[in-house]
């Protein structure tokens, strides 16, 4: 069998055979074959567009240019290949990826030309969900912080060209991890939808929204003129995100932010800024009173004490820096009872807030050491009280549950009591609700073996947090002490006396005492005069006060001279 005949046969054999659509036309570019394939594709059968131009396909989506750069490159090179949007029989748009050719005879002569289709919608979703995959976070859909940190690169560039500001700005869900721990994951998850809904909606379309991690969002804001604008985002911002949606979705947030590149001379890499506006975040969370703080020198100063802190907790112990400060707890018996507060005076920087050194202390292990040195404090007073003046004191220490898991606190507390010999029954133990309680539920057996021995247990903070009532029904303790958040308005505002004379029957009736913190005014004093069985604590009766202002207390609370 001739060359010719086989070329023939095996050119039918795949214009029949193949998976890809095949359209062949004369040189007026009227469709004269097209096989199965093509049939399948567009859904026209070979009857309704033989005779047709090929643009009976077309979609009307895509722009003329580049029909009409697929003729030039037709004319000048013979072929061209691309991707179109067209037109399906039943009505459907999809996109087709296609090669086109010149068809020449022997002569050179147009004949006309052939066109291979292939359907590339299903490939095209793919790589499109992979693409938005690769850039976006899968739970709240908001772009992920590989994306971020390229858009963030790309705005610190522009902005040493044109030295335009823009701003950066984290957002961070205050404990997040509790949230999950007490309603479970999917609530948690409820949390950060809203979180990205909310910061969707105050910005604009051009802005960069990112989930950075489990509980961190961030936001790049370009065209920012001045400090000004940027505030008036925040307060916008925060305001949104404080908004409650029934007493189902409610959460906390705090705002770091940063304003850049209206200096020509700032040349600092976008980790750099990024770094700075973490500080700023830090800082926020720590001083609570701020739903935001813009980087600034006090964040700068901040950041640098919190290098100091985390390197010279050891050396402050050693050189006598830290030391107890009490606060009187009064009694409806009169017994005289302290809860010992940490304090440090460092030799340069001054006074050290707890908020500042303690985290710092829990996570360099440090904490283990403050926890020693106040047990031994403490009963170090406890001895010279009863010694100097023939009375038995109470003290409250704060524990913290990084300590439980770091040594056994049951075995130091007893050994410093019996050198000092002290009555575990003199020491309590306020654990803060802020912690874990999850983590707490943990040292179930160690709370126990305490208060074996006569070590009261409170729970300090008690409302301002999410797991309250969970701690009265899981932990083991004797005492609650009530947040100042709920006495503060208890003279003006008749919910405030009523929500707190609720709490307090029910914790009573729970069988535990009860401590009401905060107390600093004389009206305060006679609004919870009708609570006979409360303590009461706060600045009213004393501001934490050194060890060697602690005897003139004692004698006052002994003629009586406290509650007048």
């Amino acid at each position: 069998m001739p060359d010719t005949v086989m070329d023939s046969l095996a050119s039918e054999f795949i214009f029949a055979q193949s998976a890809q659509g095949i359209l062949i036309t004369d040189k007026d570019n009227r469709i004269t074959r097209v096989n199965a394939s093509f049939e399948r594709i567009t859904g026209y059968s070979a009857r309704d567009v033989l005779g047709q131009d090929p643009s009976i396909l077309g979609s009307g989506m895509q722009d003329d240019s580049i029909y009409t750069d697929m003729w030039q490159s037709l004319q000048s090179l013979g072929s061209w290949q691309g991707e179109l949007w067209n037109r399906r029989k039943n009505g459907k748009v999809f996109i087709e990826r296609i090669a086109i050719a010149r068809r020449l005879d022997s002569e050179g002569q147009l004949q006309g030309y052939v066109g291979i289709i292939e359907d590339f919608s299903s490939k095209k979703v793919e790589t499109e969900k992979l693409r938005h995959a690769s850039n976006h976070d899968s739970l709240t859909d908001l772009f992920n912080a590989k994306y971020f940190n390229l858009a963030m690169d790309m705005m610190v560039e522009e902005s040493r060209l044109r030295q335009k500001g823009f701003a950066v700005i984290l957002v961070d869900v205050s404990q997040f991890s509790k949230i999950n721990d007490l309603y479970g994951r999917e609530f948690g998850n409820r949390v950060l939808k809203a979180v990205a809904d909310r910061i969707l909606n105050c910005v604009r379309e051009d802005d960069v929204v990112s989930r950075l991690s489990s509980d961190v969002f961030g936001i790049l804001i370009d065209h920012i003129k001045d400090m000004s604008v940027l505030e008036t985002f925040l307060n916008k911002l925060a305001a949104a995100l404080r908004q409650k949606e029934g007493a189902s979705l409610q959460f906390d947030v705090r705002i770091g932010a940063g304003l850049f590149g209206l200096a020509a001379s700032e040349t600092d890499k976008s980790t750099d800024l990024l770094q700075r506006v973490s500080q700023s975040l830090e800082y926020a969370k720590k001083h609570y009173h701020d739903s935001y703080k813009i980087y600034d020198q006090g964040v700068s100063d901040s950041a640098r004490l919190n290098a100091v802190i985390f390197n010279e907790i050891g050396r402050g112990l050693r050189q006598g820096d830290f030391s107890l400060h009490y606060q009187p707890i009064v009694s409806p018996e009169r017994d005289i009872k302290f809860e010992a507060l940490l304090r440090w005076q460092h030799e340069t920087e001054g006074y050290v807030s707890p908020l500042d050194f303690i985290p710092a202390a829990e996570q360099t292990g440090e904490i283990n050491l403050l926890g020693m040195f106040i047990v031994e404090s403490a009963c170090q007073a406890i001895k010279v009280w009863r010694d100097k003046c023939d009375i038995d004191v109470t003290v409250n220490i704060n524990l913290s549950v990084v300590e439980l898991s770091r040594r056994d606190v049951y075995s130091h507390l007893l050994e410093i009591c019996e050198r000092y010999q002290v009555s575990p029954a003199q020491i309590g133990i306020e654990l803060t609700e802020s912690a874990n309680l999850l983590e707490m539920v943990k040292y179930m057996d160690d709370f126990n073996r305490l208060r074996q021995v006569g070590i009261k247990i409170a729970v300090d903070d008690f409302g301002c947090g999410f797991s309250s009532f969970s701690y009265l029904q899981k932990l083991p303790i004797d005492t609650v002490k009530i947040d100042k958040l709920f006495v503060d308005d208890v003279v003006t505002s008749d919910r405030s006396q009523k929500l707190l004379a609720g709490m307090i029957k029910l914790i009573e009736e729970l069988g535990f005492s009860v401590v009401l913190e905060g107390i600093e005014t004389r009206e305060q004093l006679q609004k919870l005069a009708c609570f006979k069985q409360v303590s009461l604590q706060g600045y009213y009766y004393s501001r934490p006060m050194p060890f060697e202002s602690t005897f003139t207390w004692i004698e006052k609370n002994k003629r009586g001279l406290i509650c007048e």
